[in-house]
């Protein structure tokens, strides 16, 4: 709330819901963590705030970050992420994976593993057929456009969230 003034009044419930899973599989202490696809920011702020990690840093296309933020920010070109081969001990990907083209997935997971030692935790949506992905792009809708952010998308099945896993390493 201090960072987005949409958020004084009440913090979305999903946020709060995906902060309160991610916690259910964290992995311990990082020493440092990126999160992928950071948007406006704020999650990754609450990441730094909330679980034991010594260093956060956001990664984006588009600077929309928010300027009071207390983590580190900058925009990469979506191929490759400007980091030394192990340079942080876990990553995130918050809501992105279906807004990156499907052929370009299999390449982001794998520059992910470049840069990133330990686990990539992801919090994305799972298709189960057409009225599903309707639903989904609503919410898309309502999350992204106050921000600037990205609309197209391309959910993913289990299947394809399987395939994607194995393709890429993880």
């Amino acid at each position: 709330s201090a960072h987005l003034a949409m958020y004084r009044k009440k913090v979305p419930f999903y946020q709060a819901i995906m902060l309160e899973t991610l916690g259910e599989v964290w992995k311990s202490h990082h020493r440092s963590l990126l999160d992928v696809g950071g948007g406006t920011g704020v999650i990754a702020e609450a990441l730094a705030k909330l679980f034991p990690i010594d260093a956060v840093r956001a990664v984006d296309l588009v600077d929309r970050f928010c300027p009071s933020l207390s983590v580190s920010t900058s925009k990469y070109d979506g191929k490759t992420l400007p980091f030394a081969d192990g340079s942080f001990d876990a990553a995130t990907l918050n809501n992105v994976v279906h807004h990156v083209p499907v052929e370009a997935r299999v390449d982001l997971l794998m520059e992910i593993r470049r840069v990133v030692s330990g686990p990539l935790y992801i919090k994305d949506h799972e298709s189960r057929g057409a009225l599903d992905n309707v639903r989904l792009k609503v919410m898309d809708a309502i999350g992204n456009i106050p921000f600037g952010g990205m609309l197209w998308a391309k959910y993913l099945t289990k299947t394809e969230w399987d395939d994607l896993a194995n393709e890429s390493g993880y």
